[in-house]
């Protein structure tokens, strides 16, 4: 008997390793299935109810008869009190098996100082299958129990003639390969050439959008057939489509694009809200006064109540404000709202966004101000992160012309952040958002590569070691931009959970709701804001704990009904003549002033 450990992450191409091999979440399967073999979840425990093996708590209660070892269980968050670290997992299931031939553990973690225990990366693991130096079967194509085998990372593969997805976005090699009505429809391509498809492989009469003034239906309407792409993907057989009877359906394609823009708004604020208490301190102190922050707390920084939104998220949802009511990015607009914003008397301003907004209400140009801040701080103290904690918004109205996203996001970064590395800064964070949005599974690589040339090559050169050649101990809390985007990416790409992240984000400390803020963002648009696209209806994974959502002051959970899809429509039909309803710009705008 062979015992085989796995982790999730980096490992199982279910959340693989942005450049590297995975291994195929359905060998894991067939191996479990084979009497010969014991397949257990170390690493990661999503992977339990993913692979249909047993995990770390079935090993604690056939080892001990109980789960007593593991402490109490949080019925929240579902963790428990006491978790064996990944060396005393492993040792577990070498006393539970002490009979095996051979013990196998695929991780990420190098883990090979475990005494009996063989290690290897995935990548290697592979290899060593293919090389045929494992006592393993390779799963057979033609087996009826599988349903793909071959899902190996491809990096800008050819696109299949059939179906329209970005250009420079890493896709799945098989996600590519789709072809007929299910290729058509798939749902990783732009919502406006999805629903368009769709009423002309369905012959469909009824058409929710027609020319005319105003429209927010385009998002829910391609949401509507995304869903229904993946009953009918899931039910799929050689009767109905043969290239989904083949594969199986990749994480990436459950979830939506709606989803993510919405879990990029309501994570962008829930890691404002949960590091304004701590912005400042640093992690002994936090540790000190709250043990771990895992929940929003009141007082602390700027003294105000639990789960209270700051400049981070207000800034954002005035911009939102301003590409609704504009049909687009509005450089003076929105230089007139940030003014707006100031003059209301907010408790946190940045010190080189009050020096710009100082400037704005001298009638100074808009394109004249954070130039003019530039030039009086000079590039030591002007680099900050200001501008791309606000600008999120723009990769949800542009998700598809990344040019112009690139553009926009670089001229709104201007008003108050002049310095290259902020403008380029605003722009590789949008295009990394816009990637998630579209699916990619290498998504800053693909900012990276699409980034403009004249792009600093110290924002690049820093940006590239994410998350590779970068470990989390090297990683900054200060305001300065490229500490932040780098600490956000790395923590935001890397972690297990969107709870995981916010809370590691948060208690470095130092710009906390900031870091917190940039690392929800990408997050949110990661896992999306909890309506996955799942075999059954209405069973809903909250991405956010309901106990940071229904607390957040003002209330933005609003945001998902009307508004963001109306903000993920503007880059794709506002050349059609449409523009967003008059009643939501007017309430994103109310919502805006709400937040001080």
């Amino acid at each position: 008997m062979i015992v085989l450990a796995f982790d999730r992450d980096w490992t199982v191409d279910v959340n693989p390793h942005p450049n590297r091999e995975a291994v195929p979440l359905e060998y894991v399967t067939y191996w479990n299935e084979k009497p010969a073999h014991e397949v257990w979840a170390t690493g990661n425990q999503l992977l339990v109810n993913e692979a249909n093996i047993p995990g770390t708590v079935e090993t604690v209660r056939r080892l001990k008869g109980d789960l007593s070892l593991l402490g109490d269980k949080d019925e929240q968050t579902g963790r428990y009190e006491r978790w064996p670290e990944r060396e005393t997992r492993l040792k577990m299931l070498e006393e539970l098996f002490p009979d095996a031939e051979q013990y196998i553990v695929v991780d990420d973690l190098n883990l090979e100082h475990v005494g009996n225990w063989d290690h290897y990366y995935a990548w290697d693991f592979m290899e060593a299958l293919r090389q045929g130096e494992l006592p393993l079967e390779i799963p057979d194509r033609n087996d009826s129990q599988r349903i793909q085998i071959d899902r190996e990372l491809s990096e800008h593969e050819s696109q299949s003639s059939e179906l329209a997805v970005h250009p420079t976005v890493s896709y799945r090699s098989r996600i590519q390969e789709t072809d007929g009505t299910f290729g058509a429809l798939h749902p990783l391509q732009p919502d406006l050439e999805l629903v368009e498809t769709h009423r002309a492989v369905t012959d469909t009469d009824h058409k929710q959008i027609e020319p005319g003034p105003t429209s927010d239906t385009l998002a829910v309407e391609a949401d509507a057939i995304r869903k229904q792409w993946l009953k009918n993907a899931t039910s799929a057989s050689s009767d109905t489509d043969s290239s989904m009877s083949t594969r199986a359906i990749h994480e990436t394609e459950l979830v939506s694009r709606l989803d993510r823009a919405v879990g990029i708004m309501v994570g962008l604020a829930c890691g404002d809200a949960l590091g304004r208490p701590v912005e400042f301190k640093q992690p002994r102190q936090i540790k000190t006064e709250y043990g771990e922050v895992r929940d929003f707390h009141g007082d602390g920084s700027h003294g105000q109540p639990a789960g209270t939104l700051t400049d981070d998220t207000a800034q954002a949802v005035y911009l939102i404000s301003v590409l609704l009511e504009a049909n687009g990015f509005d450089k003076e607009l929105y230089a007139e709202r940030l003014v707006e914003w100031l003059e209301v008397g907010p408790f946190d301003v940045g010190m080189t966004t009050l020096s710009s907004l100082k400037y704005l209400q001298g009638d100074v140009n808009p394109d004249k101000a954070g130039e003019k801040t530039l030039a009086y701080r000079g590039p030591g103290q002007a680099a900050g992160n200001g501008s791309v904690m606000r600008c999120a918004p723009l990769a949800i109205a542009y998700p598809d012309k990344w040019d112009e996203l690139q553009r926009v996001s670089r001229e709104s970064s201007h008003i108050t952040h002049a310095d290259s590395r902020c403008t380029h800064g605003a722009a590789v964070l949008n295009l990394t958002l816009a990637a998630l949005i579209n699916g990619s599974v290498n998504p800053l690589a693909d900012a990276l590569d699409a980034l403009s040339d004249d792009a600093p090559n110290e924002l690049v050169d820093r940006l590239r070691r994410v998350p590779d050649e970068l470990e989390q101990s090297e990683l900054n809390n200060s305001g300065y931009v490229l500490d932040t985007l780098e600490t956000s990416l790395y923590i935001g790409l890397t972690a297990d959970s969107a709870e995981d992240a916010l809370t590691t984000a948060v208690n470095m400390g130092g710009d906390a709701d900031t870091i917190g803020a940039v690392t929800g963002a990408i997050v949110g648009a990661r896992f999306g804001a909890g309506r996955r696209m799942k075999r059954i209806d209405d069973d809903r994974d909250h991405t956010f704990p309901k106990r940071w959502t229904n607390n957040l002051y003002p209330d933005i959970m609003r945001f998902e009904k009307s508004i963001v899809p109306s903000l993920l429509e503007i880059g794709q039909i506002s050349d059609h003549g449409y523009t967003a309803d008059r009643d939501v710009a007017d309430n994103v705008y109310d919502i805006a002033r709400k937040i001080n």
